[in-house]
């Protein structure tokens, strides 16, 4: 029986249950049935066998033919013919030719049912005759008659009540499921991802399920969120910059402007361009990050000389307010990492610490090994952070205002820590208002000596470049 796949899943079910469950009944009755049929026939053999060998040890010649009993103590009845089918003693003849030994079935009239078996006996004078046995088993034929009959009323019943218990069973089975169909709907309606599967008290597949659609909405929802805030947040750090580009737009094109009033006004107007620019590239790079389209290209480097060149890069900008880069830096460092990223993040951090850090002060820089990888640590002597601001610091265009200062863009540490999660590293944080700032990295992985660092320095020394 083939289901049509248009069917809804409880209908298909509940017919699926009705099909095994009165395939299942049909089957265990027709074992039942023949099982009671075998055993009736094993039951009659045993007994007209029995009355068939009685018959044969008293009947020697004719004349003991007079004396035998034709209704025997078993119920069984006897009929005794001649070679040629004469009735000689007894009462029915069933007609039809004997057969030895062979089990048969006679019906003598309506609802009457005969089991015979006939055998031939030689009598001491040489005469053959047949003896036939038989009993009546119109009581099992007549059980087996009421007991189809019953089937016949019995079987469409029970085939009402399946369908109608399973369709029930199963109607209660997916409520649950349909549920979550109209909660769905209702989301897709209303557009609110606030809504929510799960139900308390639930225990079963079914709320494994709604748990798991409940982390998705909720996941979505949070990325829908940061979506806005992040849409709402780069509209708004932009439009500084564009309001400045265009009102200096406004002044260089006044003809009463002189040339070195319109050539300060192109210099505010690149500037804040490039300004622009960068924080362009860096949302850019953050939304391929949140969309996971950034793969990582990790490969193993040498982490302390990469780390020594990127302070030696720096401290150019930091020789701008005076403040010194100190390192300390363990050497032979080796780490499996993205070079490019990880040089990104170093940067960003060294940026910061510049930034806010303080005329004339100093920044530490500090590499090192650890039990599972790599730590890094980036600390000045700034202006600090409160600590009802610690947590901001992470979120995307949050500045620590410094007075007179707009340049960062606030995604800097957003990038860093992303890039760090990437590694499966950990960054922290600890500071303090007029004390300054530290942040540390934990990187995983081998970080083993590089046993041809030395190597490659020397090389790199000696090549033109």
């Amino acid at each position: 029986m083939k289901l049509s796949i248009h069917r809804s899943i409880k209908v298909r079910i509940t017919m699926w249950y009705a099909i095994f469950v009165v395939l299942m009944f049909a089957l265990m009755l027709g074992v039942l049935i023949i099982s009671q049929h075998l055993s009736s026939r094993d039951f009659y053999t045993d007994r007209l066998t029995r009355a068939r060998d009685e018959v044969i040890a008293s009947v020697q010649t004719l004349e003991d033919l007079k004396d035998i009993d034709t209704q025997t103590r078993t119920e069984v009845s006897v009929s005794i013919f001649s070679e040629g089918g004469e009735l000689l003693q007894g009462q029915k003849t069933f007609g039809g030719e004997f057969n030895a030994d062979k089990l048969r079935v006679r019906v003598g009239s309506k609802d009457n049912y005969w089991y015979i078996q006939d055998a031939r006996h030689v009598l001491r004078d040489g005469t053959p005759i047949w003896i036939r046995c038989y009993i009546s088993s119109s009581l099992e034929e007549r059980n087996n008659a009421v007991l189809a009959i019953s089937m016949a009323i019995i079987v469409p019943l029970l085939i009402v009540l399946v369908l109608f218990g399973g369709f029930r069973l199963t109607k209660q089975a997916f409520q649950p499921l349909d549920n979550m169909i109209g909660i769905a709907e209702g989301i897709s309606d209303t557009s609110d991802l606030r809504q929510r599967f799960s139900r308390p008290g639930q225990r079963d597949e079914v709320a494994r399920l709604a748990d798991a659609f409940d982390k998705m909405l909720a996941r979505l929802e949070q990325s829908v969120q940061n979506e806005k805030s992040f849409i709402s947040d780069a509209s708004h750090e932009l439009r500084t910059p564009i309001s400045v580009i265009r009102a200096q737009s406004e002044f260089a094109l006044d003809k009463n402007r002189s040339v070195g009033e319109k050539d300060r006004a192109l210099e505010v107007i690149l500037d804040r361009s490039r300004k622009a620019g960068q924080m362009l590239s860096q949302m850019l790079l953050l939304s391929r990050m949140d969309f996971q389209r950034l793969p990582l290209n990790m490969e193993r480097i040498c982490v302390s000389e990469l780390v020594e060149r990127l302070a030696q890069e720096t401290q150019s900008l930091a020789d701008a307010r005076n403040i010194s880069i100190l390192c300390s830096i363990e050497p032979d460092v080796a780490l499996r990492c993205d070079e490019l990223l990880f040089m990104r993040a170093v940067t960003n951090l060294l940026d910061n610490a510049i930034r806010y850090g303080r005329d004339g002060g100093h920044i530490w820089l500090r590499l090192t090994r650890t039990g599972a990888g790599v730590a890094l640590s980036v600390r000045d002597d700034g202006i600090g952070i409160a600590e009802e601001d610690l947590p901001k610091v992470w979120k995307r265009f949050y500045q620590v205002r410094k007075s007179g200062d707009n340049s960062g863009s606030g995604l800097g540490l957003s990038i860093v820590k992303w890039i760090v999660e990437a590694h499966g590293g950990t960054i922290g944080l600890h500071s303090a208002p007029g004390l300054g700032t530290e942040f540390r990295i934990e990187l995983p992985g081998n970080a083993e000596p590089d046993r041809d660092a030395r190597s490659r320095e020397k090389s790199n020394r000696k090549s033109p470049g």
